[in-house]
């Protein structure tokens, strides 16, 4: 499907970063052969302001999921769609690259005292994901005519 919808929710008040599967996100994963990826972009539909998506970007799998984005190597963080336009910067060579889709929910999204708050039930819908590149040409079917 085109739009397809993040139905999970991860609370993660005040957790050390992990690579637990049991917390929720969404994966996309790109073996090609070496190629130049230059930007990464997307759609995103939110219910609440305070559900805010968070994208990880790992490129060849240099560093774990869980070490320090910006600052490892071939590790990347975005936050915020893309509408239009150039798209989170990647400008990367790689022949793997994996995207992850998950959930930061900001101050409020849930209120433990009074009940009230319930921005920590929602999900995002994620659209149009399109991740840029350049690379060899590759021929998967050739037919041989008479000419």
């Amino acid at each position: 499907s085109d739009d397809p919808e993040l139905g999970y929710t991860q609370l993660t008040l005040n957790e050390a970063p992990s690579d637990d599967p049991e917390l929720g996100y969404t994966q996309l994963t790109l073996n090609e052969a070496p190629a130049f990826f230059r930007s990464l972009r997307w759609r995103e539909q939110r219910s609440d302001a305070r559900v805010e998506p968070v994208v990880l970007v790992r490129i060849d799998g240099r560093s774990p999921w869980n070490a320090e984005p910006n600052v490892a190597p071939g590790l990347m963080q975005s936050k915020g769609g893309t509408a239009e336009g150039a798209g989170h910067r990647l400008n990367q060579q790689a022949s793997r690259v994996e995207v992850r889709f998950a959930v930061d929910y900001l101050p409020g999204a849930i209120d433990l005292a009074n009940f009230r708050a319930h921005a920590w039930k929602q999900s995002l819908r994620i659209q149009d994901v399109v991740l840029e590149s350049e690379g060899q040409t590759s021929i998967f079917h050739e037919q041989v005519s008479a000419r």
